[in-house]
């Protein structure tokens, strides 16, 4: 990633086809970072969309966004973390989009304390909002011929990189290891189950984007611990420990590089029911010590 003296972020126009047109293709929290990047792609390959937010605003925003783009677009503003009315956002788009062949199970939370309700809204948010609308979706994917589930998770599940959300990383190591038994229950359906694992991503109003501001107010080294130590509050911030620092530049999602394996229809699964693992093309980052 280059980032130009005006701290703007440099994107490449990249174009292929991923032979999605006219599938159907449902996505979690889509309508900010990662998501919103996952549904214009889908957008741009002629997919049409099911999409889905807790703010009806930047539902409604992204649904004209998408349409502008020339897709046909199904919105609700829900939490996911309601099992009930996730389920009815499936079963509603798929009736309104004449069925379902792609399910992008994105939307997470981000826990800041490592408390048993932290630990719960976790839980609920990123792995049975994951269970939930799999196994609604399934059978709409068994009747596509092309089904694919594809799971946001995180490096943080694999590593801890000494950051406070241990919830976070915990449900992401969950639900990798979910996605993978699933992959062996239904690959021998033709349903494709992945999970992609990105490392930081930049995007504005995000995390990282919120880190870097305030990561400038404390560039003076006489006050730099204990400036952070403020905005930190009751959590221990990365930066306010001289002897680590942050990776940096994370990644913008519009430089994110899919798989096409892992969501082009007529890949062929492995007859023993195992999907290959596909990675996003991302360069490795990571808390390094000074």
């Amino acid at each position: 990633m280059l980032r130009p003296a005006d701290g703007s972020l440099e994107e490449e126009e990249r174009s292929m086809d991923l032979q999605l047109k006219g599938r159907r293709a449902f996505v979690t929290g889509s309508t900010r970072g990662i998501g919103r990047a996952i549904a214009e792609r889908f957008a741009t390959e002629g997919c049409a969309l099911a999409i889905c937010a807790r703010d009806p605003g930047g539902v409604a925003e992204t649904r004209q966004a998408l349409e502008a783009k020339g897709a046909e677009v199904f919105a609700r503003a829900f939490d996911v973390a309601d099992p009930k009315a996730l389920e009815a956002w499936i079963a509603d788009g798929a009736k309104a989009l004449d069925g379902l062949d792609i399910f992008v199970a994105n939307a997470s939370g981000l826990a800041g304390h490592p408390t048993a309700e932290e630990f719960k809204k976790s839980f609920d948010i990123d792995v049975m909002h994951m269970f939930t609308g799999a196994t609604a979706a399934l059978p709409l994917l068994e009747a596509s011929g092309a089904g694919a589930v594809v799971a946001i998770a995180s490096i943080s599940g694999v590593q801890d990189y000494g950051y406070p959300e241990v919830a976070y990383g915990a449900m992401k190591a969950a639900l990798l290891f979910y996605v993978k038994s699933l992959s062996r229950k239904v690959g021998r359906k033709g349903i494709r189950v992945n999970a992609v694992s990105p490392g930081p991503i930049y995007f504005a109003g995000g995390f990282w984007h919120e880190f870097e501001q305030r990561s400038r107010r404390c560039s003076a080294p006489s006050s730099r611990r204990m400036r952070c130590a403020a905005w930190a509050g009751p959590r221990r911030s990365p930066m306010s420990s001289p002897s680590w620092r942050a990776p940096w530049p994370p990644m913008s999602p519009a430089r994110m590089s899919w798989s096409t394996a892992a969501i082009r229809p007529g890949s062929r699964t492995e007859q023993r029911g195992e999907a290959p693992c596909h990675r996003m093309s991302t360069p490795t980052t990571s808390i390094t010590r000074r």
